[in-house]
This record gives C-alpha cells, structure tokens and sequence, in this order.
C-alpha cells in the first residue's frame, strides 16, 4: 500500500500522497444501500396489507369510520417511510459510485505516477543526472498529485451534497415519529 522508491523521493512523497487519498475512500466494496431498498419495498408491503385491512361497505358506523382513520394515518406513515428509505437508498447507492469512480481515478494517478520511477531513475545516469531526474520527479508529481486533490475535492463537494439529501430524508423519519 505504501511505495517505496528512496531512488525517487520526490515521486515517493506523492504515491504517499495519494496512497493517503485512496485510505480516506476506505476499503472493500461501498454498501449499495440495497438494505434501504429493501426496507422500502416492506413499507411498501405493509402499506399494501393496510389498505386490505380498510373497513369495507358491510362495516358501518363511527367504529368503522375510527378505524379507517387510523388505517389511512397508518398507510400515510408507511408510504412517508418507504420513500424516506428510498431516498436513503438512492443516496447511498449514489455515494458508492462516486468514492468508487475516485478509487479508480486515483488508481490511474498512482499508476501514472510509478511509471515515471524508471526514467527519473534512467536520467540520474544521464550526464545531466541528478538535475534531470529531479525535473521528471517534480513534473510527474505535479501531473498527477494535483488531478488526485481535485478528484478528492469533488468527491467531498459531492458528499455533502449527498449529506443534506440524508437530511431531508431523516426529516421524513422524524416526522413519522413525531405522529406516532
């Protein structure tokens, strides 16, 4: 994870760099948010059964009309939860993407980066030697170090974005709550 090439230090310190980048997109796959789909499509069920359980004509009377009041608050509660899940989901199916497309980014960086370890490290036996190697380190660094900060900028932008997103979604668990 951590590159060692003391020949080109220069190059060292931004594979660290962006090494470092790629730590902060964590490890393993990113969660889908599928969970959140499947808690919406149970909502969703239950919204469904709710409606079944809805008095019909046979059933008359202020216990019948009571009863369906709380039927349709009931529903009105299970469908302002699936779509808060279902906002959920989309959201964190939508950051999953977007700290994969960084990886990947960064991954291209990195790799762009250690292929330059072998021409600085050629030039330091060139007659212009430890200057030119010097000069291809600090160009390759510049090339790719920056692009890897901008991938990283824009994926924070993106996740707080995605955090006012999981806001108006916890709004709707709130309020749901706050009813029950």
């Amino acid at each position: 994870m951590f590159p060692k090439c003391p020949q080109t230090p220069i190059i060292q310190a931004g594979l660290l760099a962006i090494s470092a980048m790629s730590l902060q997109c964590g490890l393993g796959t990113p969660d889908d948010g599928s969970r959140f789909g499947d808690g919406c499509g149970e909502f969703r069920k239950t919204d469904e059964l709710q409606e079944s359980a809805a008095p019909n004509e046979q059933w008359q009377g202020s216990a019948s009309k009571a009863y369906d009041a709380q039927v349709v608050r009931q529903r009105e509660r299970a469908q302002k939860l699936a779509q808060a899940d279902e906002m959920m989901q989309e959201v964190i199916r939508s950051q999953a993407e977007q700290v994969s497309q960084t990886r990947q980014l960064l991954d291209i960086y990195s790799i762009a980066l250690a292929a330059m370890i072998v021409p600085a490290t050629i030039a330091m036996y060139t007659p212009y030697g430890q200057p030119a190697s010097v000069a291809i380190q600090a160009g390759a660094v510049a090339g790719t170090v920056p692009l890897a900060t901008g991938s990283m900028l824009a994926m924070a932008a993106l996740a707080n974005a995605n955090a006012a997103k999981v806001l108006q979604a916890t709004a709707h668990y709130t309020e749901v709550a706050g009813e029950a």
